[in-house]
């Protein structure tokens, strides 16, 4: 091999590597019938969770789904009273924090028909401390975080707890499926708060994260409900994935792409 062929080579893999970027740290598949109670590995092979009963107390779990799943495979959540609890990891664990990662992003498949209005503040997922929160509302997803929104009057904000409603996704609770992201950078103070559905950025927002309250370390995260087990999320869910950096659009529509 000549040395420009080589040097195109290393170059040609380079690049793929640098597109690919870090991995993400959560990776659930819903691949398999869900049982209460029974430890489950992520496709990372780090995390693990179980299906526990939601507040009700009852034990109808999730049915999986396999025609039509855009990503494969899917839970069905409407008809269970349980929620999946994500067992406390390190990497998870510093999400949020500024000092330790480079921001966050969610991504994960969803169906859900609410066109009669009735399925409000349902939790795709919710993280202990509400840093991040993500609830279907009358027709679009909102998602709240912890940090100071910028240009905003610190008392006021302080009255609200210090949740921000950061931006809401419209065109998602149509009965179709639907790919969604949430991205956030922390390097940046501008624009640093995305969300893409299905592939295409659809709503962004600025927040100052460097003025967001000292960072406590989530010990719970929930997905299909609230952390107390109640607003359980009645739809479907699809590929659950997390990462300690955010998502540039590249990425986000390759991941799109690659559940279709």
């Amino acid at each position: 091999m000549n040395t420009n062929r080589l040097f195109f080579v290393i170059f040609f893999f380079a690049a793929v590597f640098a597109f690919a970027g870090e991995p993400p740290i959560m990776d659930w598949r819903f691949d398999a019938a869900p049982a209460l109670g029974e430890e489950i590995t992520d496709a990372t092979g780090n995390v693990s969770g179980q299906l526990l009963p939601a507040g009700s107390g009852g034990d109808m779990v999730p049915q999986l789904l396999k025609d039509g799943v855009p990503c494969g495979t899917a839970w069905d959540c409407g008809d269970s009273d349980t929620i999946f609890a994500v067992k406390p990891d390190g990497d998870i664990q510093s999400l949020g924090d500024i000092s330790a990662t480079k921001g966050m992003a969610f991504a994960f498949w969803i169906q859900k028909d609410n066109k009669d209005k009735s399925a409000l503040h349902r939790r795709v997922f919710g993280w202990e401390s509400l840093f991040v929160d993500c609830s279907a509302g009358s027709d679009a997803l909102g998602f709240i975080t912890g940090g100071m929104p910028a240009g905003v009057d610190p008392a006021k904000f302080e009255q609200n707890r210090g949740v921000w409603n950061a931006v809401s996704a419209e065109r998602v609770l149509d009965g179709e499926w639907h790919h969604v992201v949430f991205s956030i950078d922390f390097s940046k103070t501008d624009g640093n708060v995305v969300v893409y559905i299905d592939g295409e950025e659809a709503a962004r927002n600025s927040v100052d994260f460097s003025k967001a309250p000292d960072f406590k370390p989530g010990k719970s995260f929930f997905i299909g409900g609230r952390l107390n087990g109640a607003n359980r999320w009645t739809g479907a869910i699809g590929r659950f994935q997390a990462w300690n950096r955010a998502l540039s659009a590249d990425e986000v529509a390759k991941l799109n792409s690659e559940g279709k």
